[in-house]
């Protein structure tokens, strides 16, 4: 790498490092969110008013989460192709070739695209508790009205 570079590519690693920490953030407060809005929906005798209102917040609060944890992935994808560039550049001049390959090696594709990655795990998860909310508001909406 040209003198610089080596700031680059540790400013992205750190950004990319960022964007992680906060999916698992997400993830975290999806989790607790679900921990404490669950038992209040269904295990609670109460207003069907507070319940509707209730249930359209935690459908606004899950599709925000969603969007944000599918936000959050592609910056991920970006910032790894990125120094996987970075790591590339070198590679024709056998003197100055980067001796560690982290994100441009086999491994580290290959272990981005395993079935059991975090997102992978957890976004048919977020989807079925958005529907989740989804049903429930709407079903709270028409027993109040009708």
């Amino acid at each position: 790498m040209q003198p610089g570079e080596h700031d680059v590519y540790a400013a992205l690693v750190t950004a990319r490092n960022a964007q992680l920490q906060a999916q698992w953030t997400r993830i975290q407060i999806f989790m607790a969110f679900n921990a404490v809005a669950l038992p209040l929906m269904f295990g609670t005798e109460g207003y069907e008013l507070m319940k509707m209102i209730f249930s359209f917040a935690a459908l606004a609060v899950h599709t925000g989460l969603m969007l944000s944890a599918i936000r959050s992935a592609s910056w991920v994808n970006f910032y790894d192709q990125k120094l996987a560039l970075l790591e590339e550049l070198d590679r024709e001049n056998e003197q100055r070739k980067s001796r560690v390959l982290v994100f441009s090696s086999r491994e580290f594709k290959s272990k981005q695209q395993e079935r059991f990655t975090s997102r992978r795990v957890f976004a048919p998860i977020g989807l079925v508790f958005v529907l989740l909310w989804l049903e429930e508001s709407i079903v709270r909406c028409f027993g109040i009205i009708f």
